[in-house]
Order: structure tokens, then sequence, then C-alpha cells
């Protein structure tokens, strides 16, 4: 999906939402980066001062690790990857 020029708080709104964001060639992604880095830093922040969040994080992390942990498909899939990635590069 392309975006047209974003006011800054729009811009702000669509990478919180957003699972990724892949700059141009010609744009260097530091704003992207810094402004994902802060929204984990808000994250580690509220799981650190808010109790009732944290339990709630941790519950739903708990109910959902077996989702991400039972299919050995993906963690199969990135081992092909990673050495298919090492024997190019080693070509």
């Amino acid at each position: 999906m392309f975006v047209p020029p974003l006011s800054q708080l729009s811009y702000r709104n669509l990478n919180i939402l957003s699972d990724i964001c892949l700059e141009t060639i010609e744009w260097s992604g530091c704003n992207s980066t810094f402004d994902a880095i802060a929204g984990y830093v808000e994250i580690a922040a509220r799981l650190a001062l808010d109790p009732q969040w944290r339990e709630c994080f941790v519950r739903n992390l708990v109910a959902g690790s077996p989702k991400v942990y039972s299919d050995k498909r993906r963690v199969l899939d990135f081992e092909d990857f990673s050495e298919q990635v090492v024997r190019e590069r080693l070509r």
C-alpha cells in the first residue's frame, strides 16, 4: 500500500497501526525507525507502570503462545530462508 504525504499526527497514527513499514530507496527510514522505537518504549513504560495492563498483557501472551509455538512450520520456513541466504552469500 502506498500512502500519500501525511500530517505528522496522521503519520504517527499510521506507524502505530502498521505491522511493517518499508521505505523507498531514496529515504533513509530514520524517522520510521525512531517512531517504531518510541512505540516500543511507550509499551515498555506502560508495562512497567500499569500493573493491571501488564497482567492483561501477560494473560493474552500466555493464551496466545500455543498458537505461536505449536506450529513448527514457521520455524522451519525461517530456518530454510536463513540457510538459503547464507548459501547465496558464500557463492
